[in-house]
C-alpha cells in the first residue's frame, strides 16, 4: 500500500496585501494584526448547512459565522482578540456584535474601521470611565 501525496494550493495564502486578499470576500479575509490573508471559516449559505457543524459555526441573522469565545482553556480563549477570560471565556464588551448596524445600535459601542477586519468596540470616551 503506497501513500500518494499531492501538493495543492492553500486558498488565500498567496496574497501578500490586503487589496488582493479581499478581492474574493466570500473566501478570504485580511488580518491587519498579523498581515496575513486566511480562508474564511463558516461560509455556508443556509442556516441548515451552517448549524450542521454546531461545534464550529453558528447562524447570525442572515449569515453563517464561526463561533467565538467558547474555549474552555484560558490560553486558547485569549488568542481571540474578541475574547477575555473571567473564570470562563467570554466576549469583551461590544465584541459580540459582528456588523455595523447592531454595533451602533448599542449606545456604548461604535464600529471601528481603523483596523482590518473592522470590528465593534467600546466608544473611545467610555474606555476612560469606571462605568465603560
Amino acid at each position: 500500500d503506497v501513500n500518494v501525496y499531492r501538493c495543492v494550493e492553500k486558498p488565500c495564502v498567496g496574497h501578500q496585501a490586503e487589496d488582493s486578499c479581499i478581492t474574493d470576500p466570500n473566501v478570504c479575509e485580511w488580518n491587519s494584526k498579523t498581515s496575513e490573508c486566511t480562508k474564511k471559516e463558516c461560509t455556508y449559505p443556509t442556516e441548515q448547512e451552517c448549524t450542521s457543524a454546531p461545534e464550529v459555526c453558528e447562524w447570525s441573522v442572515d449569515h453563517c459565522k464561526k463561533q467565538r469565545c467558547t474555549a474552555v482553556d484560558e490560553a486558547v480563549c485569549v488568542t481571540d482578540d474578541a475574547c477575555e477570560w473571567d473564570t470562563v471565556c467570554k466576549f469583551k464588551k461590544c465584541r459580540q456584535y459582528d456588523d455595523e448596524q447592531t454595533c451602533d445600535h448599542d449606545d456604548q459601542c461604535h464600529w471601528d474601521v481603523s483596523e482590518s477586519p473592522s470590528k465593534c468596540d467600546v466608544k473611545v470616551c467610555l474606555r476612560y470611565t469606571s462605568e465603560g
